[in-house]
């Protein structure tokens, strides 16, 4: 969805980033292959770390409060 909300609004792909934790949807060579097709860099957190997504979680806590 991003990609094709971003070129809709005339915006280029330049420098995304797409952080994940390991979910299987996320890890697979289809979506590996469509990050790459588009220049995306793909992140993934660390294996047991659940605080690589604390900014994230607390920043849709507050969005949900609202």
């Amino acid at each position: 969805m991003t990609i094709v909300n971003r070129r809709r609004a005339g915006a280029d792909l330049f420098e995304l980033i797409h952080h994940s934790d390991r979910g299987v949807r996320y890890l697979g060579v289809r979506h590996a292959d469509c990050l790459a097709g588009n220049q995306i860099v793909a992140t993934v957190g660390s294996k047991g770390d659940s605080h690589d997504n604390a900014l994230a979680e607390s920043f849709n806590g507050l969005y949900k409060w609202e």
